[in-house]
């Protein structure tokens, strides 16, 4: 099974990377990385201060986009999106999908990586009674569990799930469903854990509230992929739409050709991931590949 990296080879990784390969020479100019303020995503203090998955991604993004040192301003996700809207600077983040909405004011970059596909994150003792909504591929049918007003299931506001997640929501979302509840990222586990919701959606990364990779025997939360959920989902980044922005990703789409950065940004975002993710990540790469 594939193990997550040591803690202290990555940073190695991520900044003794050869230059031989750039396209384009990085901009002189501050980037200001917008991230979710959320552990593991950007982890402000502690013994892995710096090491989220947006500062790793962050790490070894910007030198290869800006000479100068990044500036990172943490936002919860609803104010993502506003923070990316302010003027002045040079605005880019790791955390939004790519939508029309978004293409208004944002540029987004080529794909980088490819990762999971939003899930369900619910209470390792609620696994029995889900097993009447999995497949045959052992994922949950979000339109079947919805169609059960008992079962009460965690949405983050504002976000973008992916797939066909969303469109199977909108309609409980608009009769204001008593079963379909809207989080703000900061209070999903309290939810789960105080039994107010039984189930709440969500990136693997979403199972953590504290620093550290902890262990799956010793969690209590599970992580079930969702079949509305659609394959892996193409990793980007997004800038202002604005001239420098352009810039920015522009330098960025670059660099895509250097398959050691590549593996860096890997790295980053597997440091959080458990086995069993990274195990769940290698099944989707090889279905996807035809293998």
């Amino acid at each position: 099974m594939p193990t997550l990296l040591p803690r202290l080879l990555l940073p190695a990784l991520l900044l003794g990377l050869p230059t031989a390969a750039l396209a384009a020479e990085p901009l002189n100019v501050e980037l200001t990385w917008v991230t979710l303020s959320a552990e593991p995503y950007t982890v402000t203090e502690g013994k892995l201060a710096g090491q989220g998955f947006m500062d790793l991604l962050i790490k070894a993004m910007n030198p290869r986009m800006s000479s100068l040192p990044p500036r990172q301003v943490h936002a919860i996700a609803p104010r993502i999106e506003l923070e990316m809207r302010k003027t002045g600077g040079v605005r880019c983040t790791t955390g939004l999908l790519q939508t029309p909405a978004r293409e208004q004011y944002l540029i987004f970059s080529q794909p980088y990586m490819k990762i999971l596909p939003n899930g369900m994150i619910t209470l390792k003792h609620w696994l029995p009674h889900l097993k009447q909504y999995q497949n045959g591929n052992q994922a949950i049918q979000l339109g079947k569990l919805l169609q059960n007003p008992y079962r009460r299931l965690g949405v983050s506001q504002s976000r973008v799930f992916g797939g066909s997640i969303n469109s199977v929501l909108q309609p409980y979302l608009d009769a204001r469903a008593g079963n379909v509840v809207t989080l703000s990222g900061p209070t999903n586990l309290k939810m789960l854990r105080s039994g107010r919701i039984d189930a709440f959606l969500g990136y693997p990364f979403d199972e953590y509230d504290s620093g550290g990779v902890p262990s799956e025997a010793t969690r209590d939360t599970a992580f079930l992929p969702v079949m509305e959920g659609g394959g892996l989902l193409p990793a980007v980044i997004a800038c202002q739409r604005t001239p420098q922005g352009q810039q920015a990703i522009d330098v960025f789409n670059s660099n895509l050709a250097d398959k050691t950065w590549q593996r860096s940004l890997l790295a980053a975002y597997e440091f959080w991931l458990t086995p069993s993710a990274i195990a769940s990540l290698r099944t989707l790469e090889r279905q996807e590949a035809g293998n």
